[in-house]
């Protein structure tokens, strides 16, 4: 037991030790002397360690708050470590550089995620900040430490980025952002402002772009002297940074022969594989590609998939493979293995080319490759409109029937019409049954009458939707709904937000696709069309994207309409949206047959409910 003298003694020592400086060290020297993987967030549990990814050190060292930049952009692929990046950085702010902090993500949902998942295992891990973060300051969305607390926020959530001061922001996945949050700007400019109070604030920006001419990583990296790492050929010993277009192979399915990728050097022709790349990952170096562009303020960082420890070549190009001439995954390759934007695909197809290899065959008849059927209803005044569309493997799609519910959509008659197609049903050719799987309503006009509607069914039947153009994939956020904007109650609605720019994108990229021969099925995503009214086809493709400037210069793209009845581009989208909630997006063809033989034990009845009549391709429709 210590002695009154030697009690006051270590007192005073812990007095003094608590007004001496923290330790100067730099975000990858705290990572490495403190930092912990917490067992079951990451496959390398354990101390962490730099030497793992090399290519993050010069990053992370520019975060540090004795260096002098204030913005750090990083511009990545996916699988290359940012994330365990971001938290380095969120670590040594906790235990050795306390300020206010805010880290913005897409969603606030995935901010939740992110905070459960990733942050408090990290905290729980490493005990220089378990020790530090307080327990009655400790929520989800909020982690307060001595000399300063972390707030994580949605970038869909005005109230989380306004308010307090902050000295250090991370805003992650910037491209994933709304680009305007109800007339107040973009989220992205809400949170900077928050960092004017501080000189020396610190911003860092770590995204996978999107599209070319839209996406804000991009946008924001153009401004800097665009670094990239340069590794040296295990063969001659020239430097060079790694591009897809010198990773070679041999063959194009590795689901029958073993992969044979690997990187070929443009100066000596040495073929490098896996097994130099972490020799080659330790003597890399960064360089700057606009050196005109160097600034003590700001700096850019770009590295793609192929640097990663955890994503070899081989797997690289099994993606590529994969993705086939399917543009969406094209798309999804370049962003997320190459980490560079995509290319819009703003030219629509021409109507004229998918009129004339429409098929004239009767209407809500489906062939046996038709596996299920979904609905997509748009809303007008007096009108309902909707695609009924059929599934088959590959995610190809048959058009089955095109309808008008003409009716004042006040009135309860024409959405009872729309009950009839809930409970309708489609018999193959096989004699098989199939019943409506699932709908989607746009709830973007006469919201109350249409969650009124959908509050009758269940979720997993009828869904009310609501298109969002900057949402980069088909389905977003799920809201339950307790109220219309009008105040009226909608208890038990769950509103699904939906990728309207997005769909229309791979629905042009999949009407471009052509078949072989009449008879096969054609690729996957493959769009089989009914000989409707030519205004049909005008109005599957009445929209073009288009890119300009905003009032702060930046880019953004605008669907403009061309055609004055887009309701079958509209309607369609929907019947793809509602497919995805099926799960074709998430599981493979043997979902699908699942889907189709738990239809097969359904005992075929004579038909009970007659398909309504009020359909595009009769002679003096609504249309007309």
């Amino acid at each position: 037991m210590l002695t009154g003298t030697s009690k006051n003694y270590e007192e005073a020592l812990g007095f003094r030790k608590g007004l001496l400086p923290e330790e100067r060290l730099l975000v990858s020297e705290w990572a490495d002397k403190y930092r912990f993987l917490a067992s079951g967030a990451s496959p390398e549990a354990g101390l962490y360690k730099t030497s793992r990814t090399p290519y993050l050190k010069k990053i992370m060292d520019a975060l540090s708050d004795h260096i002098s930049y204030r913005r750090v952009i990083f511009k990545k692929s996916a699988q290359v470590g940012a994330t365990e990046l971001g938290l380095n950085w969120i670590g040594y702010s906790i235990d050795n550089s306390p300020a206010t902090m805010l880290m913005v993500m897409p969603t606030e949902a995935q901010a939740k995620r992110n905070s459960k998942m990733r942050l408090d295992p990290m905290i729980r891990a490493t005990p220089r900040l378990s020790s530090k973060v307080m327990k009655d300051g400790d929520t989800i969305l909020q982690k307060d430490f001595p000399g300063g607390s972390l707030i994580c926020a949605g970038a869909n959530s005005p109230s989380g980025l306004r308010s307090m001061p902050i000295k250090k922001l991370m805003l992650d996945e910037v491209d994933g952002y709304p680009l305007d949050l109800g007339g107040e700007g973009s989220p992205m400019s809400l949170a900077r402002a928050r960092t004017r109070n501080y000189k020396n604030s610190k911003t860092f920006v770590p995204s996978t772009p999107t599209v070319e001419g839209v996406s804000v990583v991009e946008d924001e990296y153009e401004k800097t002297d665009k670094q990239k790492f340069y590794v040296p050929c295990p063969h001659c010993g020239v430097y060079d940074h790694l591009t897809f277009e010198n990773v070679k192979w041999e063959g194009n399915d590795f689901t029958t022969s073993p992969p044979t990728a690997h990187y070929q050097c443009p100066y000596c022709d040495g073929k490098i594989y896996e097994r130099h790349k972490r020799d080659m990952l330790a003597k890399g170096e960064w360089k700057a590609t606009d050196p005109e562009k160097t600034s003590t303020d700001i700096i850019g960082f770009h590295i793609n998939s192929l640097y990663s420890p955890w994503y070899s070549f081989s797997d690289l190009v099994a993606d590529y493979i994969d993705a086939g001439t399917d543009q969406n995954k094209l798309n999804s390759f370049t962003n997320l293995s190459l980490g560079e934007p995509s290319k819009p695909q703003t030219d629509a197809p021409k109507w004229q080319s998918l009129y004339d290899r429409a098929k004239s065959v009767q209407e809500n008849k489906p062939n046996n490759n038709v596996k299920f059927v979904t609905v997509g209803v748009d809303v007008q005044g007096n009108r309902l409109e909707l695609s009924v569309v059929g599934w088959g493997h590959g995610k190809r799609r048959w058009l089955l029937d095109y309808r008008v519910l003409v009716g004042n959509v006040h009135e309860d008659s024409v959405w009872q019409e729309l009950a009839l197609v809930v409970n309708e049903f489609w018999i193959r050719e096989d004699g098989i049954e199939l019943p409506m799987s699932r709908m989607c309503v746009d709830s973007g006009n006469y919201t109350a009458r249409v969650y009124k509607f959908c509050k009758a069914y269940s979720h997993k039947q009828v869904v009310p939707v609501k298109g969002q153009d900057n949402l980069g994939r088909i389905i977003g956020s799920v809201t339950a709904v307790d109220k219309t904007e009008a105040g009226k109650d909608a208890p038990g609605v769950r509103l699904v937000n939906v990728g309207s720019s997005f769909m229309k994108t791979e629905l042009y990229g999949y009407l471009k696709l052509h078949k072989l021969d009449e008879d096969e099925l054609g690729p996957p995503g493959y769009i089989h069309l009914i000989k409707f009214q030519d205004k049909y086809f005008k109005g599957l493709v009445a929209e073009e994207e288009r890119v300009k400037k905003d009032k702060k210069g930046h880019n953004k793209t605008e669907w403009h309409v061309t055609f004055e009845r887009n309701e079958p581009l509209d309607t369609m989208n929907y019947a793809r949206a509602a497919a995805s909630l099926m799960g074709i997006d998430r599981f493979d063809d043997r979902w699908m047959d699942n889907v189709e033989s738990s239809f097969k034990k359904r005992t075929v009845q004579p038909a009970t409910v007659k398909p309504t009549t009020h359909i595009t391709n009769k002679e003096g429709s609504f249309w007309e």
